[in-house]
């Protein structure tokens, strides 16, 4: 899937509601079964990128980086 499409499909989850934003509220939406692929930027803050990590790790969900230019 090129760029473009991709963030057009994040345009319209957002839309939707189906898009969650922010560390603390991904992580408590892993934890309570609301998500199936998280998706990190790649310049996110350390502390960030390991706090999401983990959580996706340990409740076995997928993680994409995002690469940012």
């Amino acid at each position: 899937m090129d760029e473009n499409r991709f963030l057009s499909a994040l345009g319209l989850c957002r839309r939707a509601g189906k898009l969650t934003i922010g560390a603390d509220a991904v992580c408590d939406a892993v934890r309570r079964g609301r998500t199936e692929l998280v998706i990190l930027a790649s310049d996110a803050a350390e502390n960030t990128k390991k706090k999401v990590s983990n959580c996706a790790a340990y409740y076995k969900k997928r993680l994409y980086v995002a690469k940012t230019e």
